[in-house]
């Protein structure tokens, strides 16, 4: 089994979210949530794009889950 980061369905994911501009609540390990939707990512960041503040841009290992918004 190749470890989870070699079999792509990371990268999939996260390109169809950013395609789709799918709201989104990005949960990070330090209890932060951070709403808006992917305008970039690539292998070690990602950035959100808020409709209420500015730009985020978060490390990908500071994330503990992605959530899609209602």
């Amino acid at each position: 089994m190749p470890p989870p980061d070699a079999t792509g369905r990371e990268v999939k994911y996260i390109r169809e979210l950013k395609e789709s501009v799918r709201p989104l609540v990005v949960h990070l390990l330090d209890g932060t949530e951070v709403r808006g939707h992917i305008e970039y990512y690539d292998t070690n960041m990602i950035k959100i794009t808020r409709p209420e503040g500015p730009h985020f841009f978060v490390r990908k290992s500071d994330i503990r889950y992605i959530v899609e918004a209602e």
